[in-house]
């Protein structure tokens, strides 16, 4: 009696099933042999599959096949466990003479443990960035997650904070002037003098013309016209004294 472990399709089984000489083996009672030892599993090569011309085999043949196992150490890194059933999932998925399609691999048949990472490929298939990315882009965003979601944690409040932040930034380029407009009215009102109205004049003017050279977005340009404003409405008001 020859054994041979090979694949349905390997060129050596296929010359000895056509070899008048060579009878495959009937395995009868095939469905014990399963119950008994769970890497078998009990297959049946169906009459003329190997060729329907010649009729090969002439009859159904039971057989009891052992299950190819992928075995990994422990210190596999859990992401290459996703890309090795991927890829053998792609290669071996097919099916062949003796199995369906999709058949392997599979969480049966099994006598090492099951690893955690294998499990939830058979249960949720491939991770969601790998149905879509390459290994390398999948992995690299993985890795990322673990900043990212600290980041977010940062940045939520970041967002509360940072608008009125930004705002006062923006005011404070125009409000600063009014402190100096208050003073300079008080000023002026206490002492109308003639030498205190021109001193005042002239502060105003670098006052309008610094005022000109600042920036600001554009919903803040009315903020920045009020001010030109009331520059203007102090300087008519220092006028009317210099009149009296």
């Amino acid at each position: 009696m020859l054994c041979i472990v090979a694949g349905a399709g390997a060129s050596l089984v296929e010359k000895l099933l056509r070899d008048p000489v060579v009878k495959l083996f009937n395995v009868r009672r095939a469905e014990a042999y399963t119950r008994l030892h769970k890497f078998l599993t009990h297959v049946i090569l169906p009459e003329g599959v190997i060729d329907m011309g010649e009729n090969v085999p002439k009859t159904d043949i039971h057989l009891v096949a052992p299950a190819a196992t992928l075995v990994a150490g422990d210190k596999l890194h859990p992401a290459f466990v996703d890309l090795f059933m991927q890829i053998a999932s792609r290669i071996h998925g097919q099916g062949n003479l003796l199995g369906k399609g999709k058949e392997y691999p599979s969480p049966e048949y099994l006598d090492f443990p099951l690893s955690r990472e294998a499990g939830r490929f058979y249960k949720n298939g491939p991770p969601f960035l790998r149905r879509f990315l390459p290994f390398w882009a999948a992995s690299l965003v993985d890795r990322l997650k673990v900043m990212i979601l600290p980041l977010i944690a940062l940045v939520i409040p970041l967002m509360k904070v940072l608008p009125p932040t930004y705002r006062w930034r923006m005011r404070s380029k125009i409000y600063r002037w009014y402190d100096e407009l208050h003073d300079l009215d008080q000023y002026v009102n206490k002492n109308p003098t003639p030498e205190i109205i021109a001193e005042a004049r002239k502060n105003l003017d670098a006052m309008e013309h610094e005022a000109r050279q600042v920036e600001v977005p554009l919903s803040y340009a009315q903020e920045l016209y009020n001010l030109r404003l009331h520059i203007d409405l102090l300087r008519q008001q220092i006028g009317s004294f210099r009149k009296g």
